[in-house]
């Protein structure tokens, strides 16, 4: 992306990988990225969508958690360290972690052993002094576990002028709030450059203004 960005790399990456990753996730059949198998023969059933479309999502929300730097210089430690030999996937969190001082495997135990994916819906309520963004995750699927994903993700908010900003924002909990100054705006999405990997429902005055300006 960054040698030719009129290639549109990630927009790419986008098509190939989310919409497939997020079907399959969604759907009462996934598994997590992560499964043990009894024999080799097994590892044929895990070839799909989720080891290869939802991996390469969620490395993508890795690496927007930590920053490039320390993702690039993460693997860079990883693949040197398990050079010829067998690693897991604590192993490259590990690296990654050293490199960005974080503690990554709890991060990894809900986007690699846990199945299923997030879905984030959105409210924007008009106030005296400003408006009020709420966004409330849940499992695309009654699966086990906590109603809640750590993200990382880029929120965008166009104005009724037409002018847009972007923010870092990081979802802990299952329901997340935020004021703001001025007016309610025409558009919120709080999954620009699709650096999450969930789904988002956006609220009817985003949707209106999404078809306006298709």
């Amino acid at each position: 992306n960054d040698l030719s960005p009129a290639a549109n790399a990630w927009r790419t990456f986008f098509l190939r990988n989310k919409p497939v990753a997020y079907a399959t996730d969604a759907s009462r059949g996934t598994t997590p990225v992560w499964q043990s198998l009894a024999n080799l023969d097994q590892a044929k059933s895990n070839y799909g969508a989720i080891v290869y479309n939802k991996a390469p999502g969620i490395l993508k929300q890795l690496n927007y958690l930590v920053g490039d730097t320390a993702f690039r210089d993460g693997l860079r430690s990883y693949l040197h360290g398990h050079a010829y030999g067998n690693a897991t996937w604590p192993d490259l969190l590990r690296a990654i972690g050293r490199t960005s001082g974080m503690d990554l495997v709890p991060w990894g135990k809900e986007y690699i052993l846990r199945p299923g994916m997030p879905v984030i819906s959105q409210s924007v309520e008009p106030g005296a002094d400003g408006w009020t963004l709420t966004l409330v995750q849940a499992p695309a699927r009654p699966l086990s576990g906590p109603a809640q994903w750590p993200i990382k993700t880029e929120l965008l908010v166009v104005g009724t002028d037409g002018e847009s900003r972007t923010t870092p924002l990081l979802l802990t909990a299952a329901r997340t709030t935020r004021h703001f100054a001025g007016t309610p705006p025409a558009f919120v999405f709080p999954n620009a450059g699709d650096e999450a990997y969930a789904l988002v429902q956006l609220d009817s005055a985003s949707v209106r203004w999404a078809e306006a300006h298709l």
